[in-house]
């Protein structure tokens, strides 16, 4: 393809994701929804970019949109609500995680033919929701605070799980068993020392803008360091991720933090003389620009991904009765959850359908079979169908919901 041809493209879809992002504001009609089909336009139909080449770049392209995408959702977040919402999120998280994968490992074992352990990995793959899709949505959208603090805690965890069982169960596969320090090292790490790392990481990044506040370039140097951050996550087995959203919850809530820590330092007998300062306007302006940018090419990207003549009536049928599986493990959670949190139970059809998969089950369900793990080599065509299948699903529950104003108004208490 020409330079020309190839620039004209991303220009358009830029253009392309703008309008549908004001339609989406206007109307409550779903830009995911355009942005994907776009993408299929792009790459399985008019065959203008090529799929494998898109494949190949699919875990760095993942990344970078994580680094952006779960930044951003860490600056949106008030620690308070955090904090109160917290529990919630990961019962909601491990709950899900576990009842989705029992579900889908029988599916696929008993239905679909799958041996055990490869049907595990799949079901690993497949239970997650996407943070790179939920946490930019849930700012586009009309919920309640706690409801969108909540949703977004269970999208981070979740990625993260997913990838600490999908490891474990890949390396069982590989080596015929994992010791038990193996399996409990790969917990704390993704999440304790991801949470640890990225604390301190973000306390001590926010504290220097606070001292050299005209310091030149910051978002570019701070979008260096959130990248050797989540290399450096990685390298230890922890979540980058999950790392990369407590730095901007950090550097979002650093005065209230701040508080805390003296108020602790008092009871010692200890002073604390510095104080920092929360990103300022120019900053979280750029940022939101940059955010816009990759979330148009994510969801385009999806659409690339996915090829027509993959699909078969075992793929279809399979993915569509994962689909089932998966909302009916949520929705069960959802109504057992519901009853001691009113703003959750009149939220329901909102929380049901933010359970969107993308590029992180992507990359997963094709990680096997660049292990030569057998029985595995089919799992990219699963993955993709039910990508497609949750966003249009999650596409159709939020129709209607763009705009600025709380669906309904004020969230007192819900929290």
């Amino acid at each position: 393809m020409p330079v020309w041809a190839l620039i004209g493209i991303v220009g358009l879809v830029v253009i392309i994701g703008f309008f549908s992002v004001i339609l989406f504001r206007k109307t409550g009609f779903p830009d995911i929804i355009l942005l994907i089909s776009l993408g299929i336009l792009i790459g399985p139909v008019f065959h203008l970019v090529e799929r494998e080449l898109f494949l190949k770049a699919s875990g760095f392209f993942g990344a970078l949109a994580l680094i952006v995408i779960m930044l951003d959702g860490g600056l949106s977040l008030e620690l308070e609500k955090v904090l109160r919402q917290f529990r919630f999120a990961s019962f909601l998280t491990l709950a899900g995680f576990a009842g989705t994968f029992f579900f889908l490992s029988l599916l696929l074992a008993r239905v679909g033919g799958f041996e055990t352990l490869p049907a595990m990995i799949l079901s690993s793959a497949l239970s997650c929701s996407s943070a790179a899709i939920v946490v930019p949505l849930l700012k586009e959208i009309r919920v309640p605070e706690s409801v969108r603090t909540a949703l977004s805690l269970e999208a981070a965890l979740s990625d993260t799980l997913a990838v600490v069982v999908t490891i474990i169960l890949i390396s069982i596969a590989r080596a015929g068993g994992v010791s038990p320090f193996f399996v409990v090292w790969s917990l704390f790490s993704a999440f304790g020392v991801s949470l640890v790392v990225g604390f301190a990481a973000g306390y001590l990044w926010t504290r220097a803008l606070t001292r050299y506040y005209d310091l030149p370039f910051d978002y570019m140097l701070t979008f260096a360091i959130l990248l050797v951050l989540y290399s450096l996550l990685e390298i230890i087995h922890g979540s980058g991720p999950l790392g990369v959203m407590v730095f901007g919850l950090v550097m979002a809530n650093v005065k209230p933090i701040e508080k805390e820590m003296r108020r602790n330092l008092v009871f010692f007998g200890l002073r604390m003389r510095t104080r920092s300062e929360t990103v300022d306007e120019n900053f979280l302006w750029f940022h939101e620009e940059i955010t816009f940018l990759i979330r148009v090419f994510f969801f385009v990207y999806i659409g690339t991904l996915f090829d027509f003549r993959e699909l078969s009536f075992k793929v279809i049928a399979l993915s569509l009765a994962s689909v089932v599986a998966i909302y009916g493990v949520r929705s069960l959670l959802l109504s057992l959850l519901g009853k001691s949190e009113d703003v959750f139970s009149r939220m329901r059809k909102v929380m049901l359908t933010t359970a969107p998969r993308g590029l992180a089950t992507a990359v997963l369900a094709l990680l096997p079979a660049s292990f030569g793990i057998a029985g595995t080599g089919d799992f990219g065509r699963y993955a993709l169908f039910v990508i497609v299948l949750t966003n249009v699903v999650l596409a159709v529950g939020t129709f209607g919901l763009g705009g600025e104003e709380p669906v309904f108004g004020k969230d007192n208490g819900g929290e």
